[in-house]
């Protein structure tokens, strides 16, 4: 039988938790629970397409940001769930990434199980043992490190912003030594 994944990353609000034995009864879904953001590419190429939902924003644009290629590819979803607004740059960006909704809390039970119940249904099912050629990735699509997805999101460290603040006075005094 054809089981599609969800992913829960942690930490998990009460509201998760609550989905997370809602969804435990069914049979055509496998929960996966995971820490950190290694263990989630790990098991999200293992068993992509897939549902990700989390609490944590600043995790998911990391994760978002650190699977993009793979993510697009396979269909998968993502949602994020914060008793938080978020600001309106970071939602900006993770409409970029790709993220299918963002919920804030509170929410009736109800509301989320049907808006996660009709995300599971839109993933492309994927039968054990089964191997489909969309989800095979080619050399440039590979999972970028934590440690490149840190730098990207938050731009150009201070050093670089200061060899071209100092490249930019010299220019401007004229002094463009070569």
């Amino acid at each position: 039988m054809a089981s599609k994944p969800l992913i829960l990353m942690h930490p998990l609000s009460e509201t998760l938790e609550k989905l997370k034995e809602h969804f435990a009864e069914d049979e055509g879904i496998e929960i996966h629970e995971v820490d950190d953001l290694a263990e989630a590419n790990q098991v999200f190429a293992t068993v992509m397409p897939a549902m990700i939902i989390t609490s944590d924003p600043r995790k998911c644009i990391k994760w978002l940001a650190m699977n993009q290629k793979p993510y697009k590819k396979s269909s998968s979803k993502c949602l994020l769930l914060t008793k938080k607004k978020i600001p309106f740059k970071a939602q900006k960006r993770m409409d970029k990434l790709g993220i299918a909704a963002v919920i804030e809390e509170p929410i009736a039970p109800k509301t989320l199980v049907y808006k996660v119940s009709f995300l599971l249904r839109s993933l492309p099912i994927k039968k054990e043992g089964e191997e489909v050629d969309d989800f095979t990735l080619k050399k440039g699509d590979a999972v970028k490190s934590e440690e490149d997805t840190d730098t990207k999101l938050r731009g150009k460290n201070s050093q670089e912003k200061k060899v071209e603040k100092e490249a930019k006075a010299k220019k401007k005094i004229g002094l463009n030594l070569v």
